[in-house]
């Protein structure tokens, strides 16, 4: 069915989130740009468009267009598409496939500890400019407008949700194994806690991701029981004595609901150590196999079977290597140079993808290769023949490479944050950090924040905030 006729059919539907988890709303982020003096609905006479469609058939042709930038000329048509594609954002987005570009503007800015202290947001300075009040430093909240504390840290972030783990907060040292998780979406301000896991339930080692409504790709058993748009599955993987095994949790009651019971996953495994230096997981289109690169192997996990496999052992150096997926669907790679060429005084990014020709089994050769897509060559950039360049993120739905430089002004050490466009070919300083003398991590814990699909369309309300390039 086309997607503009499937969502006509599901505007009058909603889905409920699981009773089982606490749900709290605070102000997000996109509530405290608006003015409310430039919010309030217009007139209908006021928003003549010179179109006789009413707004539902409208809505029913906007869910069908596949490109982002394409929605955004429709809402700088005329007060009432601004109106009909940043209020209903989240049912125009529902049925949409996946975009077959980068989108810049979804890039934000970071998520960061130092010395102890609760997690904080950096924004980049662009995202400054496009949202005003984004002013760092920026804590995290949850549910009853309590702060994220310095015992709590970030463990995921994906597709404009936070996971955070909440469990070091309620004591118990280092061996308390209970797992308290919230999942917030800092940009509308929604928030859950999941219910705890606790007792023989408890995890120690573990990785996670989520899976969420921008993964829909039109693949029958994919993402399709993601009936909302704020709906999503938490991913998490950990280990037990003698094999890894896996957890999920389904915000939608339509899905289940709630916590799945633990599975064994077969076919490899992880130790702890792996476990420990997994970095942030990311979903093949369709929501059927999540990806995490830990020390040295891309560990791939079927979903539907609970299968796991290895697609890569060798040349994968976590300290310049991010894992991703191309505008096409096509699982890659993203390397960045740890040194400066000295031929070209420059530093290199480089793509590696494996075709995957849309298809997302999990099924892979052990053995496949990965084949260079291309390499960009960042400009514009000079820093000293001894600093060194660590890939942090790689974000990937807007294209953004995000990396650290570590390098020497005057008598001391300094490590700054630089996000490079592909899509644009542009680089932008996002922060900057003294290194203390024993050698410090100045950027503890990074996780780089993308806004979903839902929340740039929202954000799309101001008028004057739409000529951004995407």
């Amino acid at each position: 069915m086309p997607p503009g006729k499937r969502a006509l059919l599901q505007l009058q539907t909603t889905a409920p989130h699981s009773s089982t988890s606490t749900v709290a709303r605070n102000s997000g982020w996109l509530s405290v740009r608006r003015d409310p003096s430039n919010f309030k609905r217009p007139r209908r006479a006021d928003e003549g468009d010179g179109s006789p469609l009413p707004d539902k058939i409208l809505l029913g042709i906007f869910a069908g267009i596949i490109e982002i930038a394409d929605l955004v000329r429709c809402a700088a048509t005329c007060r009432r598409w601004r109106r009909l594609v940043s209020c209903e954002a989240a049912f125009i987005v529902s049925s949409r496939r996946r975009p077959g570009r980068f989108m810049p503007p979804l890039a934000l800015g970071f998520f960061h500890q130092r010395d102890g202290a609760a997690p904080r947001f950096i924004p980049t300075p662009s995202a400054s400019c496009r949202f005003p009040d984004l002013q760092e430093p920026l804590p995290l909240l949850v549910p009853n407008g309590r702060l994220v504390d310095s015992s709590s840290r970030v463990v995921a972030s994906r597709n404009g949700l936070v996971v955070v783990d909440l469990r070091h907060s309620g004591g118990g040292g280092k061996h308390n194994r209970a797992l308290r998780i919230c999942v917030c979406n800092p940009m509308t301000g929604l928030q859950h806690t999941l219910p705890p896991l606790t007792g023989k339930d408890g995890v120690g080692h573990y990785a996670c991701t989520v899976l969420t409504a921008d993964d829909r790709h039109g693949e029958n058993g994919g993402t399709d029981s993601l009936r909302s748009a704020s709906s999503y599955r938490l991913l998490l993987v950990h280990s037990r004595r003698g094999f890894t095994a896996f957890r999920s949790y389904s915000s939608d009651d339509n899905d289940g609901g709630g916590w799945s019971p633990e599975a064994k996953v077969t076919g490899a495994q992880l130790g702890k150590q792996q476990m420990g230096l997994m970095c942030n997981g990311v979903v093949a289109p369709g929501g059927r196999v999540a990806y995490w690169l830990a020390k040295d192997v891309v560990f791939a996990l079927r979903l539907d079977t609970m299968e796991a496999s290895v697609l890569a052992k060798k040349r994968v150096h976590i300290d310049s290597t991010r894992l991703g997926f191309t505008p096409e669907g096509n699982l890659c790679k993203v390397q960045l140079d740890r040194a400066m060429n000295k031929a070209t005084h420059r530093w290199s990014v480089r793509v590696l993808g494996i075709s995957t020709n849309g298809l997302h089994s999990g099924d892979y050769d052990r053995h496949e290769r990965w084949q260079k897509e291309y390499d960009i060559w960042i400009e514009s950039f000079s820093l000293d023949n001894g600093a060194t360049l660590k890939l942090r993120w790689f974000c990937e739905r807007s294209g953004v490479v995000v990396f650290t430089t570590d390098h020497w002004i005057g008598g001391g050490r300094i490590s700054e944050v630089y996000a490079f466009s592909i899509p644009t070919r542009t680089l932008e300083k996002v922060a900057s950090n003294n290194v203390d003398g024993n050698g410090g991590n100045a950027w503890e814990n990074f996780y780089w924040y993308e806004m979903d699909q839902a929340a740039y369309l929202s954000s799309l309300a101001e008028p004057g905030r739409m000529m951004e390039d995407i």
